[in-house]
């Protein structure tokens, strides 16, 4: 339960978590509980007069049908009383999706993402119709994120900035006045960036679906196809990777004029609440085959060559490089596996509470990101998925929530993920978070500097 403080719209509302991705949210008035009517899965929300609705799927009002993603807004006493006059504050589009919103006093602004790149908006309600204006200051490149210094007393805003060259900026702006915040204070710069370049490309997935990657490195590279290249995944739980600023990575990695890879594979939320759904449960294995994808256009493009290429992966992307490093073992040279999150016919819902630790156990079980497989149709598609497979014989297998992680393959020896090719100081792994505790593996680090 919580209150409304703003002043003339004080209110009290009660929600419901009913699964993770799911809720209900009700006004508490005249001691009753008025159930706000939206679909469970969406998310509502009120800000001054306006109640302001976020859709996981589509929602026929009217005779409109608003797809999933959209934002919209309606009058909160008039939607009340039946009235079902909807504003659409953004409409998704074949490669736009929302991440944030939040209201200042007069306005709102609106966070989005064009092609995995980082737009805000200024809306603001006047003469009967939502007025939008671009937010200065957000880089072309990289991350963004702005909200309110007092949403009752100003249109005041803080915006936070980086890039994958440029470290974090907090500055000052009014939102509506059309100018450039200002600067306020800026994270001190930790690697050298003359001669890095930060590019976007794509890979076509097997089935044809275009995936976004971002490669940062220097420019040009060799044409031999030696650059070590580390290529990092998560593609889980609907959020997308925007590359931002990492003075480990860059310090460690770039610097040595090595090769950082993000992929933008599906089960993310780079592209809205489709391109997460295209990638669970019996369709999991599209956010594996995105990920070789990446792969195979790095060595297309002679960016690096098998030996050379290391990929990295925590949590929902520990899963990922496992299943690589199964399914895969051709394409990479070296795998960091972290704390990958467990799959498995008797993982319940506590798979994204974990995730997500500060979220409440849903009561019952959820949608997952990873597995499992609930119902029967969709365990015979991922037998047949591994049993059509170029690696149909190998098998993974992981013990332990996020802990301990096997990697069985018939005719190898089995032991831990994380020390199935360790670090041995190469600087594969910038954080240090993958690098093991024990002996390298049998022959060393490789010469090649990719250990």
């Amino acid at each position: 339960a919580f209150r409304d403080l703003t002043p003339g719209f004080e209110r009290d509302f009660v929600s419901r978590q009913i699964t993770f991705w799911t809720s209900e949210l009700f006004l508490r008035r005249d001691g009753k509980l008025v159930k706000i009517d939206k679909p469970d899965d969406a998310n509502a929300s009120v800000h001054r007069e306006w109640l302001l609705v976020e859709l996981r799927s589509p929602w026929t009002v009217g005779g409109t049908t608003h797809p999933a993603g959209s934002l919209l807004a309606a009058d909160f006493e008039r939607f009340l009383a039946g009235d079902r006059t909807l504003h659409v504050l953004f409409a998704p589009g074949p490669r736009t999706s929302l991440v944030a919103f939040a209201g200042t006093r007069n306005r709102l602004l609106l966070t989005t993402l064009d092609n995995v790149r980082s737009r805000i908006e200024v809306l603001s309600f006047a003469d009967g119709a939502w007025q939008r204006e671009p937010l200065p200051g957000v880089p072309d490149a990289g991350t963004a994120s702005a909200s309110p210094v007092d949403d009752i007393e100003s249109d005041d805003y803080l915006l936070v900035t980086s890039s994958p060259l440029t470290p974090s900026t907090l500055a000052l702006g009014t939102a509506g006045v059309g100018r450039e915040p200002e600067r306020l204070k800026a994270s001190p710069t930790f690697f050298e960036t003359t001669g890095l370049r930060v590019e976007q490309h794509e890979a076509v997935s097997k089935d044809g679906t275009r995936i976004p990657y971002f490669q940062i490195g220097k420019h040009p590279l060799p044409a031999d196809a030696s650059t070590p290249t580390l290529l990092y995944g998560y593609g889980g739980f609907e959020i997308p990777l925007v590359p931002g600023y990492d003075p480990v990575s860059g310090a460690a990695w770039l610097e040595k004029g090595h090769v950082l890879v993000i992929a933008n594979i599906r089960g993310g939320g780079e592209f809205g609440p489709a391109w997460h759904q295209a990638a669970l449960k019996e369709k999991r294995p599209r956010a594996y085959e995105d990920f070789a994808a990446v792969a195979e256009d790095l060595i297309r493009r002679r960016v690096t060559s098998t030996p050379h290429l290391g990929i990295k992966g925590g949590s929902n992307g520990g899963l990922l490089v496992g299943n690589m490093y199964a399914r895969r073992p051709d394409l990479f040279g070296a795998v960091v596996c972290q704390v990958p999150l467990r799959p498995g016919p008797r993982l319940s819902a506590a798979a994204d509470h974990d995730e997500h630790p500060r979220r409440p156990r849903p009561s019952r079980p959820c949608p997952q990101d990873d597995g499992p497989a609930r119902e029967p149709r969709q365990g015979r598609a991922l037998l047949r998925e591994h049993r059509g497979g170029p690696r149909r014989r190998r098998r993974q297998q992981t013990e332990g929530l996020h802990g301990r992680a096997r990697l069985d393959v018939p005719g190898a020896e089995t032991r831990p993920a994380r020390q199935m090719r360790p670090c041995a100081g190469s600087g594969l792994c910038p954080s240090g978070r993958g690098r093991s505790t024990t002996a390298p593996a049998r022959g060393g680090p490789r010469a090649d500097g990719v250990s």
